[in-house]
């Protein structure tokens, strides 16, 4: 990533005195990002991840993280998709290591955020075979904390095998 391409993503787009089609205009600006002009990214929205789409209608509220330190995962938010404030959506995970060392080998993947989906305040999104049920169905998310999300989650996905 350039440091014109940081610089945009990390001072002057998540400025809470950036303007939003400044904002939307200046991340367009960065080659691996497409924000469509109808989306709304709300301020201190940190983007650090390559390949970033976010298309019509598409809500991002304040103080929210898109990570991934691998340059092959992508982010693609679909159209009327909202996502609450202080959430995240990493590219990154591990599988479970042994007694020893709970984080195990580095896992990176896509993330989809389904069309007309609708993700509450402070949710972690993690690559997964969770994920794919956002891109088939709109869901509404919530969380008080990760352990419920992880749970509704998983009982999401055992209703999506069983259909």
């Amino acid at each position: 990533m350039s440091l014109y391409s940081r610089l945009i993503r990390l001072v002057m787009a998540p400025a809470s005195m950036c303007p939003v089609p400044v904002r939307i205009w200046l991340l367009n600006k960065c080659p691996d990002i497409a924000i469509d002009s109808s989306a709304l990214i709300r301020e201190k929205v940190i983007i650090s991840v390559s390949g970033v789409t976010i298309k019509k209608n598409a809500f991002i509220n304040r103080n929210c993280f898109l990570y991934s330190t691998s340059p092959l995962s992508s982010i693609v938010i679909m159209e009327n998709a909202y996502i609450g404030p202080n959430s995240s959506l990493i590219c990154q995970s591990h599988k479970i290591g042994g007694s020893n060392l709970r984080a195990g080998e580095d896992m990176f993947g896509d993330i989809v955020i389904g069309e007309g989906s609708w993700l509450g305040a402070n949710v972690t999104v993690l690559p997964s075979q969770n994920c794919k049920g956002l891109r088939r169905w709109g869901l509404v998310l919530w969380s008080q904390n990760r352990l419920s999300l992880m749970a509704y989650m998983l009982e999401f996905r055992q209703e999506e095998l069983r259909t």
